[in-house]
């Protein structure tokens, strides 16, 4: 696997640990559940720049899952598609880099820069 993809599946995989805190940001922790989602944003926002600078035109098109609308969309959808690029990027190549890379960026705009 080259070395950019594989950072990008890592910053995905890290974006996943940190979003699988988000559950205990409860009671006096409340304030940092911002803090989770951002760290979540900004970490696939560089995901995102390196889909975006391996991306190609013979690569495949998919859908990546729903795109979030809301950031309650965004908290809700995150994980199914972090989960779903792992799984594509476990797979062969080609892959939809830049689909990836687009669907990131929208998670990391609403997560990160929440207004």
């Amino acid at each position: 696997m080259d070395e950019k993809l594989r950072a990008a599946l890592d910053l995905l995989r890290s974006a996943m640990a940190v979003e699988s805190t988000r559950q205990f940001a409860i009671g006096p922790l409340v304030p940092y559940a911002e803090s989770v989602d951002q760290a979540v944003g900004n970490t696939l926002e560089f995901a995102s720049a390196l889909l975006s600078d391996l991306a190609n035109e013979d690569e495949p098109f998919e859908e990546i899952g729903e795109e979030p609308i809301s950031r309650s969309d965004a908290i809700r959808l995150v994980p199914k598609f972090i989960d779903r690029c792992c799984e594509i990027l476990a797979g062969q190549p080609p892959f939809p880099c830049m689909c990836m890379s687009v669907r990131a960026q929208t998670f990391a705009l609403i997560l990160a820069y929440p207004d």
